[in-house]
């Protein structure tokens, strides 16, 4: 069929084939999403087991060795308790992840502001931008309203600030940029790292952000640092 006649058949074909490019797309982005999500249980279950064994380990030692000096002792200790909270942490993303995917959270409509959003987003984030010496610098439009879920939100932001704090060297800085247009709000979080692991922070935090109407792309340069853009499409006020 010649593809510039304007009949119903040229036309039918021209529809079929976007149909079938759709279909693709959508496809591609599914196994894509599965292989993501395969890599991210694997390496949950790496992680896991890696944990669990160091604490074995240092809890063998401290059961075996009764004269271990107090300050080895305390040592073992804190790197036990470190090692229960990137359980804790664990566990716990992959539990929301697993609602998120059942579609059993729900978001909430409300309004607020930008800056609020990010300035809780660098409170839960203090501690470790403070223990690398890491300036975190949040320019742009910064005084606009955005419609959507505050909590969850700030848990998706946070959980790509902390990948990029962890993959960050000691006294480089992080930018978070932010660009409000009336059909999107864009927050781009840069950092000078070492480039980009998956984890499942990130795969809970692309969920939380594709189920409020955006999403989220990554350009990684191994040895320069990670871009992440977000982008949320605007809705109007009910």
């Amino acid at each position: 069929i010649d593809e510039n006649d304007e009949d119903e058949l040229s036309r039918l074909r021209n529809e079929l084939y976007k149909i079938t490019i759709m279909l693709r797309e959508e496809a591609d982005n599914s196994s894509k999403e599965k292989e993501a999500l395969m890599i991210s249980v694997s390496d949950i279950s790496h992680q896991l087991k890696t944990s669990l064994t160091s604490i074995r380990i240092m809890l063998d030692n401290i059961k075996n060795d009764k004269d271990m000096p107090q300050d080895v002792r305390n040592d073992f200790i804190n790197d036990i308790s470190k090692q229960i909270d990137s359980i804790n942490f664990l566990v716990i993303s992959l539990l929301k992840l697993s609602k998120f995917d059942a579609g059993v959270i729900v978001l909430k409509e409300e309004e607020f502001k930008v800056s609020d959003m990010l300035n809780q987003v660098r409170d839960n984030m203090e501690i470790p931008l403070d223990i690398k010496n890491i300036n975190l610098k949040i320019d742009g439009d910064l005084n606009g309203n955005f419609i959507g879920d505050f909590k969850w939100q700030v848990e998706a932001l946070t959980n790509v600030l902390k990948n990029c704090i962890e993959h960050t060297p000691l006294d480089k800085n992080i930018y978070i940029k932010v660009n409000d247009s009336p059909l999107y709000l864009k927050i781009n979080i840069i950092d000078e790292g070492e480039g980009m692991s998956f984890g499942i922070g990130l795969a809970l935090a692309k969920s939380i952000i594709e189920k409020g109407r955006g999403y989220i792309r990554c350009e990684s340069t191994l040895g320069k640092g990670t871009t992440f853009e977000i982008k949320y499409l605007k809705t109007m006020k009910k």
